[in-house]
């Protein structure tokens, strides 16, 4: 945090409350301007940015393209009144 620029606590808690939207560049540009804005003057929610930024990264190499198993996938359809697939 800049001295000349202090944060308040519910703005910083509205970009963290919204970050993963921001990192999956989902946001309206507007909003995303702000948060831009704010994490530039920020340093606490930039480094979480970037935490969360790695950590959605890492779960994209880890996760990404496994899928559940069909009895897993069977029981949520059910659960959800859906067809099975």
């Amino acid at each position: 945090m800049t001295d000349e620029h202090h944060m308040t606590e519910s703005e910083c808690e509205t970009v963290l409350r919204d970050i993963w939207v921001f990192l999956d560049d989902e946001m309206d540009p507007e909003r995303r301007a702000r948060v831009v804005e704010h994490l530039a003057d920020c340093p606490p929610c930039e480094d979480q940015t970037e935490v969360s930024d790695r950590l959605k990264d890492l779960l994209h190499r880890k996760c990404g393209g496994d899928l559940a198993p069909a009895v897993l996938r069977d029981k949520l359809y059910a659960a959800l009144g859906l067809p099975g697939q």
